[in-house]
């Protein structure tokens, strides 16, 4: 059952959290405004199109990447606030036990956390498509994939040096087809190279630049040559790459169906699809591990006050995202699992949180 005081913290946490959000996503919007001012005048998009199409999904976001974080520090600063005016030492004084003092801030985290996974699975993926949409639409953005290898369909090999997302143009097209004779073995029969191919981001149609062609068949080869090609292949630019966020865009269950495509065509994004799929659970349930940190560290009156509990959650807080990166670049390029990836700074914090809370004057 609920009491006063479990209403008494739930009030001051969630005040603190989204006061201190409210700071830091208008912080943040003012320098993104001031990054992109240049390209909202020079195509003169009106203002309600950039609150509602940008700024709306901006503020969903990223204010929903940074709950954890900014939860870590809310509740150090109110926490801390509680304690230099005593009332935590007032509280434990009356028969409060710790652990039942924890008890309110695990259930306004719980709160928290069940809102970010649903925004993280569902709703953030929808604001993202709009978010970026504008982005492509108005901005300037580069995004480059070069020396890829896929197999776009079953026996439909493709290898391109250079590929510009933006422009929508590919350098040193190869595709090669192949099929099984009558023994089993597998044999080429089409192969075309291109110097350059431009393609329609809406459609099949591509627009190829000096061009080789190759037919093998049982009565010889067939040699075609174009300064010029415009054909329909069976795949869009989009099979080739997305913006390196384009994952971003999909809720979970359009994320796990994009990573078996990915994983048919043979490309080397899989480890990446799995992080941000597993990041989506995981980082919503380090708020627990912080929440626990923080109370831990804040509940004592310091001679330093707020500021040297504000110091101690930043430096924890700059460990955590600095481990995270270093395993996500493991999964990434060394073949660690992605899941163990993503988890390992959750499982390394709760050892450290726990440590703190036995050490924490009870």
């Amino acid at each position: 059952m609920i009491k006063k005081l479990d209403l008494y913290i739930i009030k001051k946490f969630l005040g603190t959290f989204f006061f201190v959000m409210l700071i830091i996503l208008t912080i943040t919007v003012v320098f993104d405004t001031s990054e992109k001012l240049e390209d909202f005048l020079r195509n003169k998009i009106p203002v309600g199109e950039i609150i509602a199409d940008y700024y709306v999904n901006f503020v969903l976001f990223y204010g929903n990447m940074f709950s954890s974080f900014i939860l870590f520090l809310s509740i150090i600063w109110f926490t801390s606030k509680l304690a230099s005016h005593s009332e935590i030492v007032a509280i434990l004084s009356g028969g409060v036990s710790f652990n039942r003092l924890l008890r309110p801030y695990f259930l306004a985290t719980t709160l928290v956390v069940a809102l970010s996974l649903f925004l993280n699975h569902f709703i953030v993926p929808s604001a993202n498509e709009k978010r970026l949409k504008f982005e492509n639409k108005y901005t300037n953005y580069a995004s480059i994939y070069t020396n890829r290898h896929l197999e776009l369909e079953s026996g439909v090999l493709v290898y391109y040096r250079w590929y510009n997302l933006r422009e929508v143009m590919i350098e040193r097209l190869w595709i090669e087809k192949w099929k099984e004779d009558s023994s089993g073995a597998n044999i080429k029969y089409y192969d075309l190279q291109a110097n350059r191919a431009y393609g329609d981001s809406l459609s099949n149609e591509w627009h190829l630049e000096q061009v080789f062609i190759r037919e093998i068949n049982p009565n010889g080869e067939v040699l075609q040559e174009y300064r010029q090609l415009d054909t329909t292949l069976s795949f869009t630019p989009e099979d080739f790459g997305q913006r390196d966020n384009h994952t971003s865009t999909m809720t979970t269950p359009e994320l796990i169906k994009f990573r078996d495509q990915q994983l048919k065509r043979g490309a080397d994004n899989i480890a990446t699809i799995d992080i941000i799929r597993y990041e989506r659970t995981a980082y919503p349930f380090a708020s627990y591990v912080l929440t626990l940190i923080g109370m831990a560290v804040s509940c004592e009156k310091k001679r330093g006050g707020m500021g040297i509990n504000l110091a101690i959650g930043i430096a924890a807080a700059i460990s955590y995202f600095f481990l995270i990166k270093v395993t996500t670049v493991a999964a990434t390029n060394a073949g660690l699992s992605p899941m163990l990836a993503v988890w390992a700074p959750n499982l390394l914090f709760s050892a450290i949180a726990i440590f703190i809370y036995f050490r924490t004057p009870k």
